[in-house]
C-alpha cells in the first residue's frame, strides 16, 4: 500500500468519529502536496502543466482553510461576479476529483447511499454529498448553481442549502439558444450581483465585473490558440492535466491564475516538437484521470494524446468574442450557447469543430456513470460522426468512482480503436486508401471497438443540424 492509499484509508477509518479532526488532516495533507508540487514538480510535464496542478490545489485549499470567503458552485457557473467580490469559487466536481485522488471516495460514496442518495446519481455529486454528510466539508459562505449540463446540481445544492443552512442562488438557463434567452439570463446575473454583495458586504460594481470578464476573454483567446496549435505540436501531458484544464476554464475563468496558465500553454506548445505519427484524439465529456486502462495508454504518451476536450473548450469561442463592456450579456451568452446546453446535435457540432481545429484522428466518447444526458446521446452522436467519416469509440466508465469501471472492456475497446486509427494513418500516408473503402472500414472498426453491431443493423442516423 502506497502513501496515498494509507492516507485515504486513515481518513476513511476515522471520519465518522472525528470529522473535524479529519478535515484538519485532509487540509494538512493537501498543504503538503501543494508544497511538493512547488518543490518537486513532475518533470515529465511542462511548466504550464505543473502550474495547473498548483492552481487547482490552491482552489481546494482555499475552500478548506478559508470557507468564509469561498462559494460552492456547479461547474458551468460564470464566476467573475464572485471573483470581483474576493470569493474563491470551488466546484463540487473539483472537490470530489481530489477526494478520489486521495483514494477515500469509497467512504463518501457509501455514506451517500446510507442517507438515501441513489447510485444512479453522478458519482462526483454522490462523493461530495457523502463528504458533506460526513462533516469533513466546511460550510462555504454561499452556493451558486445552474441547470446547464447536469441534473445532479438540483439535488446537490438543495442539500447544501439544507445541511449548511446557507443561502443558495439558482441560475435558470433556458434550453432555447436565442438572444431573448441571453437577456433573461443576464437579468438573473444582475440579481446574482446583488445577492453576492449582500452576502459578502462587498458592493460589486459592473466595472469590477467587466475587468474579470475582459480577463476571461484574453484567457479564452489564448486557450483557443493553444488548441489550434495542436495540429503541429505535441505537448506531452497526462489525463489529470487535461482534467485540470477543464476545471480552470470554468470556475477559475476570469482569475489571474487562469490567464497565466493560458499564456504558459501557448508558450510551451510553441516550443514543443511536431507530433510525428502520434494519434490526436478529441475527448468528449469528463476526463477519467484515475481509470488505469486510459492513463496507461495516454499519460505522457508520444503515440496517442488528447488534443482537445469538449468540456474544456465548451463556449470559449463565445467568450473570446465577447464584449467586456457588456459583462452580464457576455457571461449570459456563455451559458446559453454552451455546447452542453440544448440538444445533442449542438454538442456534435462542437466535436466536429474540434476535430477540424486539431486535425484529430478520432474521437473518444466517454460515457460517465450517472450522467444520463450524455449516456443517452452517445450512440446517436456516434452515428452522426460515422456519417461524417470521423472514427469514434464509446468507453463506459466512471470518472470519480474507481471501482465502477469495466477496466478489461475499456482496455480492449481503446486498444482496438487506437490500432484502427494507426492503420488508417498508415494507409493515408501511403496514399492507398479510397474514400469509399476507408469510410466503410472505419465505421466497422469503430463499431467493433464500441461493441456495436454493423451499420446495416443500426437505426436511422439523425442529422447534426
Amino acid at each position: 500500500m502506497d502513501v496515498v492509499q494509507q492516507f485515504g484509508r486513515f481518513i476513511s477509518d476515522n471520519v465518522d468519529k472525528h470529522p473535524v479532526a479529519m478535515q484538519r488532516v485532509l487540509t494538512a495533507g493537501y498543504a503538503g502536496r501543494r508544497w511538493a508540487l512547488q518543490a518537486i514538480p513532475d518533470k515529465h510535464l511542462t511548466f504550464a502543466r505543473q502550474d495547473a496542478a498548483r492552481i487547482t490545489m490552491d482552489c481546494v485549499l482555499g475552500m478548506l482553510t478559508s470557507p468564509q470567503t469561498s462559494a460552492a458552485i456547479s461547474l458551468f457557473v460564470p464566476c467573475e461576479i464572485m471573483q470581483a467580490a474576493g470569493i474563491n469559487c470551488f466546484s463540487v466536481e473539483l472537490l470530489s476529483a481530489f477526494l478520489s485522488g486521495t483514494q477515500c471516495e469509497q467512504k463518501f460514496l457509501t455514506k451517500a447511499g446510507e442517507v438515501g442518495f441513489p447510485e444512479t446519481l453522478c458519482s462526483y455529486h454522490r462523493t461530495f454529498l457523502g463528504a458533506l454528510e460526513s462533516g469533513i466539508v466546511p460550510a462555504p459562505e454561499f452556493g451558486v448553481y445552474t441547470n446547464v449540463a447536469c441534473d445532479g446540481n438540483l439535488i446537490t445544492f438543495r442539500q447544501i442549502e439544507k445541511d449548511f443552512q446557507i443561502p443558495v442562488f439558482f441560475i435558470d438557463v433556458p434550453t432555447r439558444r436565442t438572444e431573448e434567452a441571453v437577456k433573461d439570463v443576464a437579468d438573473q446575473l444582475r440579481h446574482l450581483t446583488r445577492f453576492v454583495s449582500a452576502q459578502t458586504g462587498h458592493v460589486v460594481s459592473e466595472d469590477d465585473i467587466a475587468e474579470h470578464v475582459a480577463r476571461s476573454k484574453r484567457t479564452a483567446q489564448n486557450f483557443l490558440r493553444y488548441t489550434d496549435m495542436q495540429r503541429d505540436h505535441l505537448l506531452v501531458s497526462d489525463m489529470t492535466s487535461e482534467m485540470y484544464s477543464a476545471l480552470i476554464m470554468h470556475p477559475l475563468l476570469g482569475t489571474e491564475a487562469a490567464e497565466r496558465y493560458s499564456e504558459e500553454l501557448v508558450h510551451d506548445i510553441s516550443e514543443a516538437p511536431a507530433p510525428g505519427d502520434a494519434l490526436r484524439l478529441v475527448w468528449c465529456h469528463l476526463i477519467p484521470n484515475m481509470l488505469a486502462p486510459v492513463t496507461e495508454r495516454l499519460d505522457y504518451s508520444t503515440k496517442a494524446y488528447v488534443a482537445a476536450c469538449d468540456i474544456a473548450v465548451d463556449a470559449l469561442e463565445i467568450v473570446a468574442e465577447s464584449d467586456e463592456n457588456k459583462p452580464y450579456e457576455a457571461m449570459a451568452r456563455r451559458l446559453v450557447y454552451a455546447c452542453m446546453n440544448g440538444n445533442f446535435d449542438i454538442r456534435i457540432r462542437r466535436i466536429q469543430s474540434l476535430v477540424e481545429r486539431t486535425d484529430a484522428d478520432g474521437v473518444v466518447l466517454f460515457s460517465h456513470w450517472g450522467c444520463k444526458a450524455t449516456s443517452g446521446s452517445l450512440t446517436l452522436m456516434q452515428h452522426v460522426l460515422d456519417r461524417h467519416n470521423i472514427p469514434s469509440v464509446i468507453l463506459d466508465g466512471d470518472g470519480c468512482d474507481r471501482t465502477n469501471s469495466p477496466e478489461g472492456q475499456v482496455a480492449t475497446r481503446l486498444d482496438a480503436f487506437l490500432e484502427m486509427l494507426s492503420a488508417r494513418k498508415r494507409e493515408k500516408d501511403s496514399g492507398q486508401e479510397t474514400p469509399e473503402h476507408n469510410s466503410s472500414k472505419e465505421n466497422a472498426s469503430s463499431q467493433k471497438a464500441s461493441g456495436q453491431k454493423s451499420s446495416s443493423q443500426k437505426p436511422p442516423a439523425q442529422k447534426a443540424s
